[in-house]
């Protein structure tokens, strides 16, 4: 689910199916700031099961799969 970091606190109903169970989500971004964010504001909202893109997309396509865009 895309859901940019400006209207999370609106549309953050859409990922409640997965707050307490143990499906994990994976917050990114292209450099991995606002997905700290984003995992911060999540965990305020009761998830758990959080996994932050530490370098975001920038990184991941660098060092694991150069084939990702970098937008």
């Amino acid at each position: 689910i895309l859901i940019p970091l400006g209207d999370l606190d609106q549309d953050i109903h859409k990922l409640d199916e997965h707050k307490n169970n143990q499906t994990e989500i994976v917050v990114y971004c292209i450099s991995g700031g606002r997905s700290t964010t984003a995992v911060g504001k999540l965990k305020r909202h009761g998830f758990i099961k959080l996994l932050n893109l530490e370098g975001g997309i920038l990184s991941y396509s660098d060092q694991i799969d150069p084939l990702i865009a970098k937008y």
